[in-house]
């Protein structure tokens, strides 16, 4: 009973996550980087505090700038850059939960419903709850979104200009974030904006549109970010919903499911929601009919993802909430269905969902160590140079005063000797065969003599003479 009502609170809802991260942080060490993407977005924080935000704004740089800039604006607290991205992330996903649950309870779901609802179907949502303890922007956008649907809910009863221009706004937020974001808020602000020039409100439609105009101008002068030259977006094809094998980017991609499988996967997997598929199989058999304009979103998103060329989980993590929202009539009308066996339901439901989730963490923690345990290496040896890849980013992130020389940019005409290798080989070689990483180490190969010194984990240590 108390824990029940400790659940029901917004603030407990909005630390969760935050005790979850700092949990593995003094368990495991885990810091929530690991990949490339999580130090990109370090590295612009760290720029915002050495040159300014206004200086770094106008820089380039690939990924929409809000989460980083969130980041180093948090870190002039004198809180540590790399803890401010995760602390950011963490609390983005508490966000998220207590934004969906009060837009439930704003379409009249019992309070006790939302409440579960959102902790079953965000917090313990497998991909949802590792994008909340990664230093990614992932997080933000799903918190973003949540908030944009909480504003839509409170807009539709007033429709008012405050409401419109609050909407607008944060649409405008979620295309910084992450830039196919505002896929998800379009249909409803062009019937918002349809609507208000057939009611003659012609304040509400100049204004908004003014601040929707802001994406449109940062698109045309996209020389500064990754928007206009993406891959992804330069290759985006009907074609691609059928397919499952890719070439052209980096490296050759092969999946199990064609794109379009892989997208609506979202509404079923278990790793995005325990809680979606068993609503739209309550809304089959009760004929309950779903919100439109929110299905509708989440279809325009889903189609959009997939027609890129390649498949992403990380895409994708934001339709569970989508799907609760327009799903929301049948929540109540599943816990009836359940009776008696609610409770048990809801403590078979968070086993199941701390379970999916201790493996959706698997390899995030495990990434997040070996890079850990290679920077430990490399800083006790005092190594002024490394050769690497894969964690040639995390390696220059993590040691500021190490050059680090990535095999996917090598200079063939520079001399290497005495430097130090880093690699892991097998990885390199299933993964990157016959690309310019593949093509650079055996340029290494050809030209020194690599000496094996040690083996940290999977990677190989190799001194070239």
């Amino acid at each position: 009973m108390m824990f029940g009502r400790m659940l029901t609170s917004d603030y407990s809802l909005l630390m969760l996550p935050s005790l979850v991260f700092l949990s593995l942080f003094v368990a495991l060490g885990y810091d929530g980087f690991y990949g490339q993407d999580a130090y990109a977005y370090l590295n612009f924080s760290d720029a915002i505090n050495e040159k300014g935000i206004d200086t770094i704004w106008r820089e380039s740089f690939f990924w929409p700038k809000l989460y980083s800039s969130l980041g180093g604006i948090v870190s002039f607290l004198t809180i540590p850059t790399t803890f401010a991205l995760c602390f950011i992330s963490a609390i983005s996903l508490g966000l998220s939960a207590v934004f969906t649950r009060k837009t439930l309870l704003n379409y009249n779901v019992p309070h006790q419903f939302a409440t579960w609802i959102v902790i079953l179907g965000i917090i313990l949502a497998p991909y949802l709850l590792r994008s909340g303890l990664s230093a990614m922007s992932d997080s933000l956008m799903v918190c973003l979104v949540s908030l944009f649907f909480l504003l839509d809910s409170r807009y539709r009863l007033s429709e008012s200009l405050n409401g419109f221009l609050a909407l607008s706004s944060v649409a405008v937020l979620i295309f910084n974030t992450r830039y196919v974001g505002i896929l998800i808020c379009a249909p409803l602000l062009l019937f918002y904006v349809v609507k208000a020039f057939k009611k003659k409100q012609y304040i509400q439609l100049i204004l908004g549109c003014l601040i929707l105009s802001v994406p449109i101008l940062q698109y045309l002068q996209s020389t500064s970010n990754g928007l206009s030259s993406h891959y992804f977006l330069d290759s985006w094809s009907i074609k691609n919903w059928f397919l499952s094998s890719f070439e052209g980017g980096e490296r050759p991609f092969n999946f199990e499911l064609i794109n379009i499988l892989h997208s609506l996967k979202s509404i079923v997997h278990p790793g995005y929601s325990l809680i979606v598929a068993p609503l739209v199989l309550v809304a089959v058999i009760k004929r309950i009919k779903p919100d439109l304009m929110v299905i509708t979103s989440a279809l325009i998103y889903i189609l959009f993802i997939a027609g890129i060329p390649f498949q992403n989980d990380r895409f994708l993590i934001v339709i569970p909430i989508l799907m609760i929202i327009a799903l929301r009539d049948a929540i109540t009308a599943g816990f009836e269905i359940l009776a008696k066996l609610k409770h048990p339901a809801i403590v078979l439901t968070s086993l199941i969902g701390i379970g999916f989730s201790v493996l959706a963490m698997r390899t995030p923690l495990s990434m997040n160590k070996s890079e850990r345990q290679l920077t430990t290496y490399v800083k006790n040896n005092s190594y002024s140079g490394v050769l690497s890849f894969e964690v040639d980013v995390a390696l220059e992130s993590r040691l500021r005063d190490v050059t680090v020389y990535s095999l996917w940019d090598l200079d063939t005409l520079q001399s290497y000797k005495g430097l130090h290798l880093i690699l892991d080989d097998e990885s390199v070689r299933d993964a990157w065969e016959g690309t310019i990483v593949d093509k650079n180490l055996s340029h290494l190969k050809l030209n020194y003599h690599l000496h094996l010194i040690d083996e940290i984990g999977s990677f190989k240590h190799y001194r070239l003479e």
